[in-house]
């Protein structure tokens, strides 16, 4: 079935409206997005790290892609209510997430409420594309990708450390820095691109955001970016410090593979790298207007 060929049939704002509601259902509850995210916090928090890994980078965006072609390609005519809908849902999460992450004390359950605040800016800024502003969707793939690495790298870095500890218990993390040099880096290249810290990928993305709603004058969304920014910052660091600082040693640590070290350290510094190459990322992925009527996304 042509989704266009569907999309161009002469359907009643009523009916369109009612259909995509109901079809857009699974999609969000496969995205996790605020308040479809009920299942996430403690599927990421009680899976494997790996799979923890794979839920965050790819499963949610899968849903992300799906609601993207349905409402881009089935449903143009409602882009406005949907875009306006879907950024207060986004916006929501971006904060909700964040305060929840901050008041976790297992690092497993802060990395993946931070997932539910940083799957909302994927929602919130489509106000701003709806006018046809591919900087706006160029912020958008960005984010997209540059999550996906960095995320994957925290949750496998959150893993190495429930193996080197035998627990993930943030104040009772000792000597992880001087021990397991390369899976503290991983999570502090990380935090840097989810916080949204130049020069990383996560930088590029929620500067181009910024922009936009600058320029645009949506000043809600303005706001909900910085404070998104803040937030992240907070939970971040609280990881962080009890990562790189040194605590009395209590009891033996387990051995971890290097390998084990080395892949969410390859991840998160792609996510860094990714801002050096933003341009040539975006170039990469043109697929025209995709708000235009008849855009395809395939």
């Amino acid at each position: 079935m042509d989704l266009v060929q569907v999309g161009l049939a002469a359907i009643p704002a009523p009916v369109a409206v009612a259909a995509f509601a109901a079809m857009a259902i699974g999609p969000l509850l496969k995205t996790a997005l605020f308040p479809f995210h009920f299942w996430l916090p403690a599927a990421h928090s009680s899976a494997s790290a790996p799979v923890s890994a794979a839920l965050s980078a790819l499963v949610v965006r899968v849903g992300f892609y799906v609601l993207l072609r349905l409402w881009i390609e089935v449903f143009p005519g409602i882009g406005g209510g949907a875009a306006n809908l879907l950024a207060i849902l986004g916006g929501v999460a971006v904060i909700w997430g964040s305060v929840q992450a901050t008041l976790q004390e297992r690092a497993k359950m802060l990395v993946a409420y931070s997932t539910v605040a940083q799957l909302g800016y994927f929602f919130l800024p489509l106000p701003l594309v709806v006018p046809g502003s591919s900087i706006a969707w160029g912020g958008i793939l960005l984010l997209v990708f540059t999550h996906g690495l960095a995320k994957a790298a925290m949750f496998m870095a959150a893993g190495n450390l429930l193996a080197f500890a035998g627990h993930d218990r943030i104040r009772d993390f000792d000597h992880v820095v001087q021990r397991m040099p390369l899976t503290a880096a991983a999570l502090g290249l990380a935090g840097v691109s989810i916080m949204g810290l130049p020069p990383s990928g996560g930088f590029n993305g929620k500067w181009l955001l910024l922009q936009t709603a600058l320029e645009q004058g949506r000043w809600p969304i303005v706001l909900v970016l910085l404070l998104g920014g803040l937030l992240a910052a907070i939970y971040m660091f609280k990881l962080l410090v009890q990562t790189f600082t040194s605590g009395a040693p209590q009891g033996e640590p387990r051995a971890v593979a290097r390998a084990m070290e080395w892949a969410p350290f390859a991840l998160a510094t792609a996510a860094v790298l990714l801002g050096f190459f933003g341009t040539a990322t975006l170039d990469l992925l043109a697929i025209g207007e995709p708000f235009a009527p008849g855009a395809r996304l395939d």
